[in-house]
């Protein structure tokens, strides 16, 4: 016999019909709760702030600096007993002249504050001794080797009927090697200081040497070094200006040897001061 309808089974078509229009389809109790919704869910957005540090990049700078340059004198007053009384101020005279520092520089960041610095340089030093010329004279030089060399000059150094302004001039070419410190301030504008030590070659060089008993002056450029250490120290404000920052300051460099060879028993050391400007470059 045939089941009633109401008892029928359901067929699949039957499990797929759409229920009539104006229904609601149940839906289960959980799916309802807010607070099992996620943001997708009730089309939430939530912003989320992103600090992105920019890691400092590798800059390149080239600087110029006007400089005055000045000599400091040492005596071994070991092997000049006859005149460790006289005044090596008044005795040995000489004024400052200008010259010029130019070169280029990597400068690769440490950190935010500290960055490492090396690069190439030229050097043009000169300043002015006040003598006079004279005569020809035989004049002797006594080194620290114990041996004499015998020069011949007509250059004293004394006011005479003709007085002299020699010249001491050096071109120097070496390789900064340094680091600079951002004491103040930000990106945008700040104080530093810098520090290096150059290994200093000497291209050409005058010359002018004072003998050792100072009476006269001697053109001796083969008794000066060629290979010398310098230090250089510096404070300068650094901005930014369009796609480059500019610096600007103070500096001092200093000869840490003597300017000529160590049988030589006066020392000279030469010392400039200038004002440095510089372009930097960020690098990509």
């Amino acid at each position: 016999s045939l089941l009633p309808a109401a008892t029928a089974p359901h067929s699949a078509e039957d499990r797929f019909l759409v229920a009539p229009v104006g229904t609601t389809t149940p839906q289960p109790e959980s799916e309802l709760q807010p607070m099992n919704q996620t943001d997708a869910d009730i089309n939430f957005e939530v912003a989320v702030p992103v600090h992105i540090k920019t890691k400092p990049k590798r800059e390149l700078q080239f600087y110029v600096a006007p400089s005055a340059s000045y000599r400091v004198l040492y005596v071994d007053t070991k092997l000049n007993i006859g005149y460790v009384r006289l005044d090596r101020v008044s005795v040995v005279s000489h004024e400052g002249a200008t010259g010029w520092e130019a070169g280029f520089a990597l400068l690769s960041p440490v950190s935010n504050r500290l960055r490492f610095k090396s690069g190439i340089q030229a050097n043009y030093t000169r300043y002015r001794v006040k003598a006079s010329q004279s005569g020809p004279e035989i004049t002797t030089v006594t080194l620290t080797s114990f041996t004499r060399i015998q020069r011949l000059t007509t250059l004293r150094n004394s006011e005479g009927a003709l007085p002299r302004n020699l010249e001491n001039k050096t071109l120097q070419f070496s390789v900064p090697v340094g680091i600079e410190y951002r004491l103040l301030g930000n990106n945008k504008l700040s104080f530093n200081l810098a520090a290096a030590l150059q290994p200093t070659y000497t291209l050409s060089a005058t010359g002018y040497l004072v003998t050792t008993d100072y009476r006269n002056y001697i053109k001796a450029p083969d008794l000066l070094r060629q290979f010398n250490v310098n230090s250089g120290l510096e404070s300068f404000v650094r901005f930014k200006t369009g796609s480059v920052d500019i610096q600007a300051g103070p500096q001092l460099r200093y000869q840490l040897f003597s300017n000529s060879k160590g049988k030589y028993p006066i020392q000279e050391h030469l010392i400039d001061y200038g004002f440095k400007v510089g372009i930097i470059k960020t690098l990509k």
